[in-house]
């Protein structure tokens, strides 16, 4: 069963933003800058009938007995973003050469995640913890970003130092040629326990216990194992983990 809060509060998105521009040179420019945001009243998803986790029977620890699962969506969820913004750019001039430098370095936080599929980002909340719980970095959390483009225009034909008023002009002029390359940061997961070991009536929520830092050192790290996974641990019985 599902529902939906009435009446749902307006969506709202805040942003703001300063950039500071410095010239190189005629044709080269570097900015600086910082952007940030707040959204309020995202939707969320609440697994609304869970049961108090215990032994006893389920439906006696549910909130409504008469009913199985009740899922509710409201307007109670928020993010946040900061972030620090490079650019280098450098204009085609003569020479026909243009670039583009770009960095960011940003953090995303919110409490309702599920939005772009990252695996194991939680899709719903269950009514038994806070939103406060439920707060981490978003599923768009992309600590590190670079891309950089780098661009040749042929020096032939209308404006060009080469073949200006010539009919071979207007046939090698006009190309270019463009490349791009971009690293990033890889997204953030979040644990979970696929399984309902606190007899609540779902898994929403149920995440392990974290017990020491996750990192690996870098010389640590391969594929199949890059994060420490003995630094999670069951919780015990009918507790909700703080992963």
């Amino acid at each position: 069963m599902n529902g939906f809060e009435n009446s749902v509060p307006l969506w709202l998105i805040y942003s703001w933003g300063l950039s500071v521009q410095y010239e190189i040179s005629p044709m080269m420019a570097f900015d600086v800058g910082y952007q940030g945001g707040h959204s309020i009243h995202e939707f969320s998803v609440t697994e609304f009938n869970d049961a108090v986790p215990g032994s006893t029977p389920r439906q006696q620890r549910r909130p409504y007995p008469q009913l199985q699962a009740y899922r509710l969506v409201t307007a109670n969820g928020d993010s946040k973003y900061n972030s620090l913004e490079m650019k280098l750019q450098r204009r085609p001039g003569p020479s026909g050469l243009s670039m583009l430098l770009t960095y960011t370095w940003a953090k995303a936080i919110d409490t309702v995640g599920s939005r772009l599929g990252v695996p194991g980002d939680p899709g719903s909340i269950s009514r038994n913890i806070s939103l406060l719980r439920n707060r981490g970095r978003g599923d768009a959390d992309i600590p590190h970003r670079f891309a950089g483009t780098a661009g040749y225009e042929t020096p032939f034909g209308k404006g060009k130092p080469y073949l200006t008023d010539h009919f071979m002009g207007k046939i090698l002029g006009g190309w270019s040629l463009n490349g791009i390359l971009t690293f990033q940061g890889g997204a953030w997961i979040t644990p979970l326990i696929a399984t309902d070991r606190l007899d609540v009536g779902s898994t929403a929520s149920s995440r392990p216990d974290v017990v020491r830092d996750r990192n690996l050192p870098s010389s640590e790290r391969i594929q199949t194992r890059w994060f420490d996974t003995t630094a999670l641990a069951l919780p015990a019985p009918f507790v909700y983990g703080n992963a």
